[in-house]
């Protein structure tokens, strides 16, 4: 083994792995320890260990070897070379064979490591004659990673100095909450409180341990309040939630035990709400194994409770959704404004609110939607960074109300940190701005949108500025110039091995770290053409749509092309077949939905069939999922299909495509036709009821845009929804 290798091996070792094994004072192979002699160098005139003498030139050399090929030994010296080159010849074969002996050994270590064995795993990797320059990191990482580590035989610095270094690596949320808890034996609560300020607890434990050390700071109100938020309305293992009660309940009262069975009972976790049963009166205990029931189907135990009891969210949030399908709207709205405040459940209220919100905008009543959105009680969250964008919409497109608007549209932005709800949210607020004449306000919303060109709104605000799709740059990689990054390459190395191992599912996760780490759209090249290399072209499309979320673009690997060959007489527009195969399967041939649509454009059979008849073309419902072409052409004729009905608005065809024709007529008389002046085209598909197919016209609209750069190489105009209604009426 390399000697300055094995000492950093045996360095790091000694510190994690080995300090309990008494191997660290051994240290075998050490020709100082033994007593041998260092080797320092040069030794006599020729070298022995086959170096040139300090004092020989190359000129020295040639005029020798001149010598020697004019010496009229020239023909023994030739036979000589070519045994040489013959034994040359042998020693490859035989290194060849030492190679896959290494990469034999290489994986037996890593075998022991990843089941724990490290000790086994240590003195194997002792014994390699060349290992990889990184193994002691990764022994490391498997040591550090490992659950069953106990925490007193990790090093601190070590752990704290391992994982500010390699932050790049996988695994590293672990090794946090091991610092974490580390740290949290020693240190004072002021401490913790200012590491927690850097470093937000990671785990329940430290959730729990972060409320401790607030609670001896002294922040004793805002932390009871917290406390008792956290037991009403969250979900925890059996083991955390014991240790949550053991260490706060004293601060717990009677209405948040009751309202935890609630929270229980209404998200489906009716086994966990039992464990509490004993904590009830016996009003609230009737109360809860009438929930129960009723959830399971026998509604004879709600019959004898109290009205006040029957007004509890755990009764009213499934009539409002029984009462709604039945198209008992006005009723479903009363019933859902009954519940009363001290009662109220505002997540568990929130899809049945959000469901009467869209009736009321169904019935105009806009009053009454506003209304509805105004006390959603929601605290944090996707739900309320929805219910606030809805409330700012509702305010600015139907009541001109632009102010309140605009107060709404920055709440929501606040709420989330998801790309897709904070372009939204800018745009919107955009809009507000300039309804009231703040231009510059507007502009600079619509710019830190801008940046999302992947997605409807960072395209929308790219639209409202003016600018094309990619027009500053359309996204070139250099694939030779990524991941050159140290910190980078060595996650290449670690992938390659693994994978040359055979040992994928562990090198996938090098890749994944490598996709986080990725800093450039040439890194981004270069994992995908590593990912190439290793055969896991399966992670590709992954990868691109995660580095999208941060700005970085790969248009080969996001935007994959199909050689789309449409049968005789179908009108093909390439890239909205491609936006569609992409959201419907994303180009997963076998694909296969709960409702029973097949392949790359998710067709059901029947209407594959229809398809296939009005084509003159053979049906063949296995092929939908085997033969990629026929399930396009198929697809593709229904979607022609659609363009024709709806007379090439585009538009109402990505629509009918999702949520159905049906049902795309039935909202345009609702909210009007989008092909006239009766509503704004973008206003009408938000307006539709169905939160899927709303976000399916998003998506397939966003990514028509970009198939239409990726098929032109460059930049193009940005398509909106009032580009896609075919001829106005």
């Amino acid at each position: 083994m390399n000697g300055g290798l094995e000492k950093e091996l045996l360095a790091r070792l000694c510190v994690t792995v080995l300090p309990y094994s008494g191997v660290c004072a051994l240290r075998p192979g050490r020709r100082e320890e033994a007593g041998g002699p260092p080797d320092n160098g040069p030794r006599d005139e020729r070298g022995k260990g086959g170096r040139m003498r300090q004092d020989q030139s190359p000129d020295d050399l040639r005029d020798r070897l001149v010598g020697m090929l004019t010496s009229p030994w020239a023909p023994v010296t030739a036979g000589l070379l070519f045994l040489l080159a013959f034994g040359i010849a042998l020693l490859s074969v035989l290194l060849g064979s030492r190679a896959e002996d290494e990469r034999d050994a290489l994986a037996a270590i890593i075998r022991e490591a990843r089941v724990g064995n490290h000790l086994q795993a240590s003195q194997l990797a002792l014994s390699m004659r060349r290992p990889p320059e990184q193994l002691p990191k990764l022994l490391e990482w498997f040591y550090f990673n490992d659950p069953d580590t106990p925490l007193d035989q990790i090093d601190l610095p070590t752990l704290s100095a391992f994982i500010d270094a390699n932050q790049h690596w996988p695994g590293t949320r672990t090794l946090e909450i091991k610092r974490e808890a580390k740290l949290a034996r020693t240190r004072p609560p002021a401490e913790m409180l200012a590491y927690y300020a850097e470093h937000p607890p990671a785990s329940t434990s430290a959730q729990r341990r972060h409320l401790i050390a607030r609670l001896e700071a002294g922040d004793f109100d805002a932390t009871a309040s917290e406390i008792r938020h956290q037991w009403a309305t969250r979900w925890m293992k059996p083991d955390d939630e014991r240790a949550f009660e053991a260490t706060f309940g004293e601060l717990l009262q009677t209405e948040d035990r009751r309202r935890r069975v609630a929270f229980l009972l209404m998200t489906g976790k009716r086994a966990d709400a039992r464990r509490h049963y004993d904590d009830l009166d016996a009003d609230w205990l009737a109360f809860a194994e009438a929930v129960d029931a009723d959830r399971g189907g026998d509604v004879s135990l709600a019959e004898a409770l109290p009205t006040d009891m029957l007004r509890h969210p755990a009764f009213v949030v499934p009539k409002v959704l029984t009462l709604d399908a039945e198209g008992e709207h006005e009723a479903a709205q009363a019933a859902l404004l009954s519940i009363p405040t001290e009662m109220r459940m505002p997540e568990q209220e929130w899809r049945a609110r959000h469901i009467m919100i869209r009736q009321a905008l169904k019935d105009q009543d806009f009053d009454l939607a506003i209304g509805l959105a105004q006390r959603h009680g929601l605290e944090e969250g996707r739900n309320r960074a929805e219910a606030e964008w809805l409330k700012g919409w509702v305010a600015l497109t139907r009541l001109s109300l632009p102010h309140p608007a605009q107060e709404a549209f920055e709440r929501s932005l606040s709420a989330t940190d998801e790309t897709r709800l904070r372009a939204r949210a800018r745009y919107w607020l955009a809009q507000a701005l300039r309804a009231q004449g703040d231009e510059f306000g507007a502009d600079n919303q619509l710019e830190a949108c801008a940046d999302h060109a992947h997605t409807f709104y960072g395209q929308a605000c790219l639209s409202a500025l003016g600018r094309k799709l990619f027009d500053a740059r359309y996204p070139r990689p250099r694939p030779a110039r990524g991941l050159s990054d140290p910190d980078l390459a060595e996650l290449v190395t670690w992938a390659r091995m693994l994978h040359g191992m055979g040992i994928n599912s562990l090198g996938e996760r090098f890749l994944h770290a490598l996709n986080s780490a990725a800093r450039t759209e040439d890194d981004l090249a270069a994992l995908m053409t590593l990912l190439d290399e290793l055969d896991r072209g399966d992670l590709s499309l992954l990868f691109a749509i995660r580095a999208a979320d941060r700005g970085l673009y790969n248009p080969d690997a996001l935007l994959p092309q199909l050689d789309i060959q449409p049968a005789r007489g179908l009108r093909v527009d390439e890239a909205l077949v491609h936006a569609i195969a992409w959201q419907e399967s994303k180009f997963r041939i076998g694909a296969v939905s709960r409702s029973g649509a097949l392949g790359l454009m998710q067709v059901m059979p029947a209407t594959a069939e229809a398809m296939a008849e009005r084509h003159k073309l053979r049906f063949d419902e296995a092929a939908l999922t085997k033969d990629a072409r026929y399930n396009l052409t198929l697809g593709a004729a229904y979607l022609q299909d659609l363009q024709r009905r709806f007379e090439d608005a585009d538009l109402l065809a990505i629509t009918a495509y999702n949520g159905g024709p049906g049902h795309t007529r039935r909202w345009m008389r609702e909210f009007g036709d989008p092909r006239t002046n009766a509503i704004e085209a973008l206003v009408w598909m938000e307006s539709i009821s169905f939160g899927e197919t709303r976000d399916y016209a998003r998506r397939v609209t966003a990514l028509y845009n970009l198939y239409r750069t990726r098929i032109a190489s460059g930049a193009v105009e940005i398509l909106m929804p009032r580009h896609l209604l075919g001829s106005r009426k």
